[in-house]
């Protein structure tokens, strides 16, 4: 009879000082300024804090340089992240849950809380106003299973509650201008890779005057 591995037959409890060993390893070799690899930047409002991720977990690091300090440790992907307007609360995506939602926590780490629900990937374009003036994060999802399989613009408030379409055409990685007057977003589904193609689904930047429901498209 073939013998569990022993992977298998780890004890939780040694499972659980394993986590803890990487990331106090992963905690060094930033402190040793051997990060390799960082991806989706994100900075302050004021420029004086960077955000980026790393290994799966989300670090900041003065503008200015030095050693990176670790806000986020489990054994989940967390990926794009911005600060709110006003660079007292942190957005990011992360599939802690299972599937990519939003989540948002203090710039210290602390006070981790859940924006979106659902089982459809929730990626994080960055934060803003809405029209009403309210703080919230915006993001693209394909979270209402229509028949042309593309991804919407929705937004969430940063105090909570239920997540808003934008507008209800389709497109991608919202953002609002600084007065939440305007969104401005991707629009087509061309690949990246067909530079020269023109044509029904080509990929340009559009925005969109909430107040009077102009579209304006600024790239052909």
């Amino acid at each position: 009879m073939e013998q569990p591995s022993q992977t298998s037959q780890t004890h939780p409890a040694a499972r659980t000082a394993l986590a803890a060993l990487l990331a106090l390893a992963g905690t060094a070799a930033a402190s040793a300024g051997t990060v390799d690899l960082p991806r989706y930047p994100a900075a302050s409002p004021d420029g004086n804090v960077l955000l980026f991720s790393w290994r799966g977990d989300l670090w900041k690091v003065p503008g200015s340089g030095g050693a990176a300090v670790r806000l986020t440790a489990l054994p989940s992907s967390e990926g794009r992240s911005a600060f709110s307007p006003d660079g007292s609360t942190i957005v990011f995506d992360s599939d802690r849950d299972g599937s990519r939602n939003l989540y948002a926590m203090k710039s210290d780490g602390s006070a981790v809380r859940q924006l979106t629900f659902g089982d459809s990937a929730c990626s994080l374009a960055g934060t803003g106003l809405d029209g009403a003036g309210r703080p919230g994060a915006y993001f693209e999802s394909s979270r209402e299973n229509d028949l042309y399989r593309a991804a919407r613009p929705y937004m969430v408030p940063l105090a909570g509650g239920p997540v808003e379409r934008v507008t209800d055409a389709f497109g991608s990685h919202p953002l609002a201008s600084a007065d939440g007057k305007a969104v401005i977003l991707e629009r087509g589904g061309s690949a990246w890779f067909r530079r020269g193609y023109q044509g029904p689904d080509q990929r340009d930047v559009w925005s969109l005057d909430r107040a009077s429901g102009k579209w304006t498209r600024h790239t052909d």
